[in-house]
């Protein structure tokens, strides 16, 4: 077992070998040179580049040719680092501390998340039987796209990329997939944790922090994705120590969460519980249930899907998208040809990461219209801003090239889930004690930035001379006014039900984030008068698409065959638990570190946020353990990992 450990890492290693060279490339016009992405991006280029290669007519695909291939990017890497030695080492040895800490992070997720899997190793239940049978089905198959084993004659019509990623790295590392598997689901966690470090390392130093406060804020980051739970692991423990009565457990309605989990200091099935809250009973039936997982959940369960496997690649796309502003095609009308690699590698990087989970490549377009086009546009209209009108055109080549050049094989043979219409309203919204059960720790550690731009919006409109920030407020409020009025006729025409009671009901989760959206808003629109986008007007552009996810799936749902909002709710919940984990991490920065910070009474928030951590680690602690504890059958299965 030690020696496939062995083979394991160090096919990751040389990949990451393979990665560093571009990483460096991509981004050595920022601080940070991209550092803690070597691994991730080596990743995304060698098995992106081999399925496209793998597509050319006459080329054959099997393991001779990955190997070929494989050993072909290994010996370009070499040779440009040999050519580009000089500024190499200089640029490691500014980062030596930085980077020792992410291998070292990397290495220990590895082996806290192996030795979760070692103790809890079962392919079977949930959806592991189906990630398993596609993981055979990439490996195994002799063309694309590769053959559905639990469908004969039939082929996979579902985002498969990230089974093609783990399927390389086990033919690289000749690791059967009975073991591999396991193998993957600890590999995504130490990824996750490396992604995590290129990510926030380079935005922390681009805002003038030290690596001392970019490492701190990088680990806090890395345990708000990786090992913070819900609030439901509160009303789990009041439960179990009888504090909770019948009659409040009754009016919670999380389904399974009653007196009878007495006696069970690992609060037997509470994990479970912990992604089962959402729901709404009408005459005693349940008409909105929903699945909210977040990554702990997942790791602990072990279900290799599209969802976890993108969450170190999501984060990579992320940080692309930042460095978009330092990209310029064309310098004093001459093309500049590293900058168009640039722009290629990053479409090839959102469209590789949308194969891997659909879900992703959707929002990250979304994130480049919000960060890019609509709050400097609307800047433009309200004060003398300058808006860059080249995103426009950016936009639908990064549309473009990932799906009809990239990966126009996988986009052809994509099977389509969603109805007509596309999108219906939603029947019931969230109730609102079960939204801040799932992100109370968030909204506590980020109410800072709401408790300032809530003065700052007072200020705004109170002032004599009215600002052009407070007309924009009031403009924002009657249009998304005139979107709850018909968004209600309309709920209430397309079900039937005239009911004045639902449209309180669902108002009272939508007013309170259009709140949080208006709010978080005000950030946007002052850190868009400099650069843009700079490491402030990322982070709170995160915040705002965070909030407007959240927004719109209270009041909107893909119409798929599931005919409810349940598949919704999953996918897209999962993205935000992972963008607010990076504003959290930001917002620690910016109240414990930053000196220039302008947020009213800091030291107050200070002592709320050190105590919001605090009961977050033991609360979390708490989950990891007894539902390790519980999947284990107490620690005392069988401990191998196939």
């Amino acid at each position: 077992m030690v020696l496939i450990f062995l083979k394991w890492v160090l096919v990751l290693q040389i990949i990451g070998i393979i990665g560093f060279p571009i990483s460096y490339f991509l981004f050595k016009n920022v601080k940070g040179i991209g550092i803690g992405f070597s691994k991730p991006l080596g990743i995304l280029f060698l098995c992106s580049t081999y399925w496209i290669i793998s597509h050319i007519p006459y080329v054959s695909h099997g393991n001779s040719s990955l190997f070929i291939w494989f050993f072909f990017l290994l010996s370009s890497s070499l040779i440009y680092l040999i050519l580009k030695r000089n500024e190499i080492i200089l640029a490691i040895q500014e980062y030596k501390v930085l980077l020792l800490t992410i291998e070292l992070m990397f290495f220990l997720v590895l082996l806290l998340w192996l030795f979760v899997r070692i103790i809890d190793p079962n392919i079977y239940g949930t959806e592991k039987p189906m990630d398993f049978m596609m993981m055979n089905s990439v490996v195994n198959s002799s063309n694309f796209p590769p053959h559905d084993l639990w469908f004969s004659g039939e082929v996979i019509s579902y985002y498969y990329f990230g089974y093609w990623i783990f399927g390389i790295i086990s033919i690289l590392s000749n690791v059967s997939l009975n073991i591999s598997y396991n193998l993957s689901v600890a590999t995504v966690a130490a990824l996750v944790s490396s992604s995590v470090f290129g990510l926030v390392s380079m935005l922390i130093k681009e805002n003038n922090g030290s690596q001392r406060e970019s490492i701190i804020v990088s680990v806090a980051t890395i345990f708000f994705i990786l090992f913070s739970s819900n609030l439901q692991i509160i009303w789990e423990t009041l439960t179990f120590f009888g504090i909770l009565s019948k009659s409040f457990l009754t009016w919670l309605s999380i389904d399974g969460l009653s007196k009878d989990i007495f006696g069970d200091w690992y609060l037997s099935g509470g994990w479970w519980r912990s992604t089962r809250i959402i729901n709404f009973f009408e005459n005693g039936q349940g008409i909105d249930y929903t699945i909210s997982e977040f990554p702990l959940f997942s790791f602990i369960l072990g279900d290799l899907h599209p969802h976890l496997m993108s969450i170190p690649f999501l984060i990579l796309s992320l940080s692309s998208l930042y460095i978009f502003q330092f990209i310029k095609i064309k310098n004093k009308k001459k093309y500049d040809i590293g900058n168009i690699i640039r722009f290629i590698l990053i479409t090839m990087i959102i469209g590789a990461v949308g194969f891997i989970n659909g879900w992703d490549f959707p929002v990250l377009i979304l994130i480049f219209i919000i960060l890019y086009i609509f709050f400097p546009l609307i800047r433009s209209f309200f004060d003398r801003f300058q808006f860059s009108r080249k995103y426009i055109f950016i936009l639908p080549i990064m549309v473009v090239l990932p799906t009809l050049i990239f990966f126009s094989q996988y986009y052809i043979h994509l099977g389509n889930q969603i109805q007509f219409p596309p999108i219906l309203p939603v029947k019931v919204s969230s109730r609102l004690i079960h939204f801040i059960t799932i992100w109370g720790f968030f909204l506590i550690i980020i109410s800072p930035v709401f408790i300032r731009n809530s003065l700052l919006i007072k200020k705004d409109i109170l002032q004599k001379n009215r600002s052009n920030n407070s007309f924009f407020f009031i403009i924002f409020t009657i249009l998304f006014t005139i979107i709850f009025i018909f968004w209600s006729i309309g709920n209430a025409w397309i079900y039937d039900q005239y009911d004045f009671s639902r449209v309180i009901h669902n108002l009272l989760i939508i007013f309170p984030l259009f709140i949080l959206l208006l709010l978080s808003s005000r950030s946007i629109f002052n850190k868009s008068e400099n650069v843009i986008p700079n490491p402030g007007y990322f982070f709170h552009g995160l915040l705002f698409v965070s909030l407007l996810i959240l927004l719109g799936v209270e009041m909107f749902r893909l119409n798929d065959f599931f005919g409810n909002r349940m598949n919704t709710i999953f996918k897209t919940y999962y993205q935000v638990w992972t963008f607010l984990s990076l504003v959290s991490g930001y917002v620690i920065w910016d109240i414990f570190f930053n000196d220039d910070n302008d947020y009213v009474r800091s030291r107050f928030m200070k002592i709320l946020i050190s105590f919001s951590l605090i009961s977050l680690f033991i609360f979390s602690s708490y989950y990891f353990i007894s539902s390790i504890n519980d999947r284990s059958n107490g620690f005392k299965n069988e401990t191998p990992l196939d």
